[in-house]
Formats: C-alpha cells, structure tokens, sequence
C-alpha cells in the first residue's frame, strides 16, 4: 500500500471521527433543547394552572362578598330603622363589632370543594360595613375587601325631590335648602337647566343653622359625625341630578366652606351630578366631600310616581286612596284655626276644636275637584296638630298659615302627608310648616315661608324671598298611611374596595 493510500484513509477516519463528535453534540444538544422545552413546558402548565386557581379564588372571593351585600340588604329591609348593629344579620347571630372582624357563619359557602369565608367589620357611622371575603382554591387564596354603606333609597328622604315629564327647570329660585336634593330631570336633554338657583341661594346645606329654638324643640336632635377631628352635627346632605345642569347665580352656592371649631356641618357630604354646573358661580361655589365631577349613581332606583299609576289591583293609586279613606265633598274647603268640625268613618278622622287645634287619622280624601286652603283668620296664624295621617285634594292646595305639631318632640311621630294632582302654594310670608307635601304639577314657595320636611313634584318655583326647606331625617321611619311612594329601595354602595 503506497504512502499516498495511507494518508488517504488516515483523512477518512479523521473525517469520520469528526462527524460522530459533531452528531454526538447535536444529540446532546437537541438532548438539552428538548429537556428545556419539557422544562419550560411543565412550568408554565404549573404557573398557568396557579394562574387559573388565583382567578377562581379571586372570583369565590367575589361570590362571598356579593351574598354578604344581599344579606345585608335584606336586613335593612326587614329592619331598615336599626340594621346591622342588633346582633343579628338577616337572621345570623352576628356582631356587630367596629374594632374586630367577626365571621359570617355560612354553612353552605362550598363551591365545587372549594370555599370562601367571610367577615364583616361594623364601620364607624351610619349603616357601613366592612368585608372581607376570602376565597380558597386548593392551596391558594384570594382576599378582596370591601367597605359598604346602606342606603334607603326613597323620594321622602329628601329636602326636594324632582322629576318631570315636560321639558323646563325643575328647581328655580332663591331659597335656603337644608338637607338632601334629589333630581331625576326625565324630561331633560343635555345642556338643559335642572336647577337655576341664583341670589344667596343655597342647596344641600348641612345643618340647622338659621331654623328657631321653637321649632327645633318639635324635630328630634341632628346625628353626629367626626368630621376633621370634631363631632358635628350633621343633616348627611347629598346632591343628585341624573339628568340637567346646576347653574349656580350671584352668590348661590351647594354646600358651604368647612368652618373648624364649630358643632355643625358645612360641607355637603356628596354630590353627583352627572352633566355638571353651569353659572357665573358654577363649580366655584360647590363645597363637597367628594370629587364634584362624580356623576349620579343610583341608576333608575327612583322615579316621581303618579297619582294615575297603577297601584296593588286598582286601575289607578287614587283609586286605592279613595276605596281607603273617608271621602269628603263640600264638608271642607277652607281650614282656619277657628275652624270647628269632626267627620270620621273608621278609614280616616280630622277635627278641628275651634282653638286652633287639628287631629288627624288616617286617610283623607276630599273630592269632586274641591280645592284646600289653609289659612289665617284675623291675628291667629298657627294650627297646631296631633295624629298621623294624609289628606289626598283633587284641586289645588294652598297653605297661608302656620301647620306645626303640638309640643316638644312631637314630629315626625305626629305627621301630615298632604297629596294633589294640580299645585301647592306657599303663599304667606313668615309662616312655619311641618308636614310632607306631594304635588304631581308643582310647588310653588313665594315668600318666607319655612317648611319643616319634605316636598316632591315635577316643580319647584322657589320665588325671590329666600323661603327655607329643613328635612328631617326622621321622617322616612314615620310616614303617614296612604302616603305616596312610601315602598323604600334598598342600595348598598361600594365606598372601597382593594384585593390582596
């Protein structure tokens, strides 16, 4: 075998030498890849399958926040003058409790073997709540934590509530509103007016301030809150407007500056308006908790109801009043404090002794078109009455005399509800009204006429003399029988909520 022969197969077997280390690293290589790959593979399988338990945690967690809101607005339901703070939720030996949580005893909080616990935590005013549910998938665990308030959601729990189904400004005027303002504004397209307050008027204010020593001697004493390190007394005072623009005029204002050192409330404690404010004050003269651009935020929750609307089985709810009242023609038309009267039928009593005193049970019904007026005669201007009860006017009704409850503490546990279908009129200068008054049309205030409650129309036309509205909160616990729209809506608001 020549040389060259030799160096030939030396080069073959160095050739192939070569290839097999070459294929041995890629097997080693791929070897690598594929146990990276499988690797890679199996932890993202184990982060994707941890993924999805903390979403369905997270979402157990949820169904345990969401059931404790549902027991908690049916315990306002059942309970709505004292919920959350008896020891019982909805019928759960619960609480309450405003330093610890304390655990809500669901039996049957299972889901598919997974689970959530929740706990609730009283907050420190008011119908709040905190919550805390915790759902549990396997080895993992979601928490999310919520802090609710309660809310009676009800037209009577309002200095002026307002919804109309013809196109104009709903509240107009200069007048001191005390106490909660609600606006619907149906009829509204954007850029219209819902309020146009102009001169010193003032909406929503906080307090008491401006109402006489008499007269809140009648009307139980304001809650207290810690408000900037005092404790204030406090109306809890919200604006809403669903639809419509507030324009704020002259020196109008919502709310007031906070003033610290004193016992009451400036600030509105909320206010949702949905379009926002227009004016020459506008968002300048808005002092509120909240952030002002907040828009409404109770959806269609309310609404005006009308006395033509259906009501449990009768064609119309004056139907319903009518079939449950004593019904009156001719037999009153105008009242005075000499008036001198007794009708009753065992639905409805209202008497008047001649010396300027009223008593009224039940329901009232005067018919066939007649028209109510209330009003002085010569130097006597006050009746004071006694009951509960309301007086349903086919024609208009207008009040010209004091109409105030006998006594210390005596409203709203003694209470007038007073309803039409055509307007009310406030039409005497320096007279004090208690009562709750409904007109399907409007609402007229022309002079300085102070009205201790509430009023609810389409309308508002608060005049140029500066008359002042107060709302008593108590009010909504003691409506008279036959009362339109007494049925509350329950709403628990999310005031907080985090997840960790």
């Amino acid at each position: 075998m020549s040389g060259k022969t030799i160096k030939i197969l030396h080069k073959k077997r160095n050739e192939r030498g070569i290839a097999l280390l070459i294929t041995l690293l890629l097997i080693v290589f791929l070897t690598l890849a594929v146990f990276n790959f499988s690797f890679t593979v199996t932890s993202n399988f184990f982060q994707m399958e941890k993924q999805q338990k903390i979403i369905r945690a997270l979402h157990i967690a949820e169904a345990g926040i969401n059931r404790a809101i549902n027991d908690l607005r049916k315990d306002m339901k059942n309970q709505p003058d004292n919920p959350w703070v008896d020891g019982d939720i909805n019928g759960y030996s619960i609480g309450p409790d405003m330093n610890e949580f304390y655990t809500f005893p669901y039996s049957d909080n299972n889901l598919n073997e997974n689970f959530y616990t929740v706990r609730l935590k009283n907050g420190t005013y008011g119908q709040t709540m905190w919550i805390r549910s915790t759902g549990t998938v396997g080895e993992v665990e979601q928490t999310v934590e919520v802090y609710v308030e309660g809310v009676i959601a009800s037209i009577w729990d309002n200095a002026i509530f307002a919804d109309s189904s013809a196109p104009a400004t709903l509240i107009n005027g200069n007048a001191n509103i005390h106490g909660s303002v609600h606006i619907i504004g149906s009829s509204l397209e954007s850029g219209d007016f819902a309020i146009d307050m102009n001169g010193t008027a003032a909406i929503a204010r906080n307090h008491y301030k401006g109402l006489s020593l008499d007269l809140r001697n009648r009307i139980p004493p304001l809650e207290q809150e810690l408000f900037n390190g005092d404790m204030l007394d406090t109306l809890r005072s919200e604006l809403r407007v669903k639809n419509g623009l507030v324009v704020l005029s002259g020196d109008a204002f919502v709310g007031e500056p906070d003033v610290s050192g004193n016992t009451i409330k400036e600030t509105a404690d909320a206010v949702y308006v949905t379009e926002g404010f227009d004016g020459n004050k506008g968002e300048e003269n808005v002092f509120a908790d909240n952030d002002i651009a907040s828009p409404y935020d109770w959806g269609n929750a309310l609404y005006l109801p009308y006395l033509d609307d259906p009501f449990e089985g009768y064609v119309t709810y004056t139907d319903y009043l009518k079939d449950n009242a004593l019904v009156l023609t001719n037999e009153i038309n105008i009242i005075t404090p000499e008036s001198n009267f007794n009708y009753t039928n065992g639905k409805g009593t209202i008497t008047m002794d001649g010396e300027g005193h009223l008593e009224i049970d039940g329901i009232i019904f005067i018919d066939e078109g007649n028209a109510l007026t209330v009003k002085k005669s010569g130097d006597l201007k006050t009746i004071e009455y006694s009951g509960a009860g309301s007086i349903y006017v086919s024609g208009k009704v207008n009040i010209n005399t004091s109409l105030v409850t006998s006594g210390a503490n005596s409203f709203p546990q003694n209470i007038i509800g007073i309803m039409t279908p055509e307007e009310i009129n406030f039409n005497e200068a320096q007279i004090d009204v208690m009562g709750l008054f409904y007109s399907q049309d409007k609402i007229k205030i022309q002079k300085q006429t102070n009205l201790i409650g509430s009023g609810v129309s389409q309308h508002f036309d608060m005049g140029t003399n500066v008359p002042s509205i107060f709302q008593v909160p108590d009010t909504l616990f003691n409506l008279p029988p036959g009362l339109i729209g007494k049925d509350p809506f329950y709403i628990i608001k999310i005031k907080y909520w985090s997840q960790f």
